[in-house]
């Protein structure tokens, strides 16, 4: 880049029969040179000179270069200098390019800083380390680990627009204005929608939650059986055995337990008191942690179902209405999985969740009906089963109730004792009261 800062006229002395250096003349304002002592016309300057206007040598006349705007700097391009812009130095965006200047291409180095007028837009084909954006709309960006602050008015934010169709309404996120210590909060990995302080239930009732850790022992809530459960479950069954098990984790201090002792068909189960007191119709959740002291073998046959389920306590290794999770060894699967199931008293529909159990490792399930009880999801360890969900079989007719919840296990091979262990249950329905 070449910037021209002025034109300076030289004259050179001569022998007065060869005077050939140009010389400005008021004789028509014209630049006028000497060949051999002959004057020669070699070209004109403007009649009405204009502020900032500056001259040149095109290589065959002398042609004027127009004052354009502040701030740029005269470049050259093949021995002819034009205007353009300076890099390193502040250039307004709408000055920049030809045309509507909606859209302009420049090269901004160090200590190079861009403005918008009117309606441009900038493009950035490049990294950049650093900007500073006062209210910017911006398209499709991509950002790294982006910071958001209001300097010392107050805590960063950040504000979300409804849709435009709708409005110009914002929801804005604020930080606390002190924080301690730096803090990472992580989203959840589901979709839903986020619960505020408001939405905690308060009258009428607008959900319900029941949970047992199994911690009362043989006393807690009325039960008949021991297995520590507090809300007055009913231990059932014929040939096996409840028990509340020895826990040797700390963080699993309630573990409830049911099995078959050493009958061929012992039958055992811990379910809910009441076998019709749920009426399946949307928001139902259920989740519970469990596990199998071992699996099930063609020389010690099985079959382990839990879940919302209004099945025979004594018998039986279905439910006649209800959304579950079974495992047996003779599910059709090369390794056997956990199974997911649904029945309205017209199925059930069955299929595999793609997951095995883990004999003596506690796994996480959930059962979590949608809002209208058209589809039942199924997770195993926060991740959801393959074949989910199921939306056909969801007892949500009248006279289909079923239980919150029922463990159970059906033997029907073999006399050593098979376990099936719960460390804790949680069930969740929002209603309208």
């Amino acid at each position: 880049m070449k910037k021209l800062l002025g034109l300076v006229i030289f004259l050179a002395a001569a022998a007065a029969s060869a005077q050939t250096t140009p010389i400005w003349t008021s004789w028509a304002d014209s630049w006028i040179r000497w060949d051999g002592g002959n004057p020669i016309t070699t070209g004109g300057l403007p009649a009405t000179p204009v502020l900032g206007d500056m001259i040149y040598f095109d290589g065959s006349n002398w042609a004027s270069l127009p004052y354009d705007i502040d701030g740029e700097c005269v470049i050259g391009a093949s021995g002819i200098p034009a205007w353009g812009s300076c890099s390193g130095s502040a250039v307004a965006f709408g000055d920049i390019g030809t045309g509507s200047n909606t859209t302009a291409t420049m090269t901004c180095g160090t200590g190079c800083s861009i403005a918008t007028s009117g309606s441009g837009s900038i493009t950035a084909t490049a990294a950049v380390s650093s900007i500073a954006l006062t209210t910017p709309s911006i398209t499709s960006p991509n950002l790294i680990t982006p910071t958001t602050s209001n300097g010392s008015t107050g805590p960063g934010q950040l504000t979300f627009l409804e849709d435009t169709d709708n409005g110009s309404n914002t929801i804005t996120v604020i930080a606390p204005s002190a924080i301690t210590a730096d803090v990472v909060q992580t989203l959840p990995d589901k979709a839903g929608t986020f619960a505020m302080t408001s939405d905690v239930p308060g009258s009428p009732i607008t959900s319900i939650s029941v949970f047992d850790d199994f911690l009362c022992g043989t006393s807690g809530g009325g039960t008949t059986s021991n297995i520590g459960s507090c809300l007055g479950n009913t231990g059932s069954g014929s040939g096996g055995a409840t028990s509340q098990e020895t826990s040797t984790d700390a963080n699993r201090p309630g573990i409830g337990g049911i099995n078959t002792s050493t009958s061929a068909s012992a039958v055992e189960s811990i379910n809910s008191a009441g076998n019709s007191i749920l009426l399946i119709s949307g928001t139902e959740d259920l989740k519970f942690a469990a596990t199998l002291q071992a699996l099930s073998t063609t020389a010690e046959t099985y079959t382990a179902l839990a879940g919302m389920c209004d099945g025979s306590a004594t018998s039986g290794t279905t439910c006649t209405d209800g959304a579950w999770f079974s495992y047996s060894n003779d599910d059709g699967n090369a390794t056997p999985n956990w199974m997911i199931n649904t029945n309205d008293n017209t199925g059930p529909t069955t299929a595999s969740c793609g997951v095995p159990p883990v004999a003596g490792t506690f796994q996480t399930f959930e059962i979590a009906v949608n809002s209208d009880a058209t589809a039942v999801n199924f997770y195993i360890d926060g991740s959801e089963c393959s074949n989910s969900p199921i939306s056909t079989h969801i007892p949500t007719a009248a006279g289909r109730q079923t239980r919150p919840y029922q463990f159970k296990i059906v033997k029907s091979n073999g006399t050593t004792a098979r376990g099936f262990y719960f460390d804790w249950m949680w069930f969740t329905k929002t209603v309208s009261r």
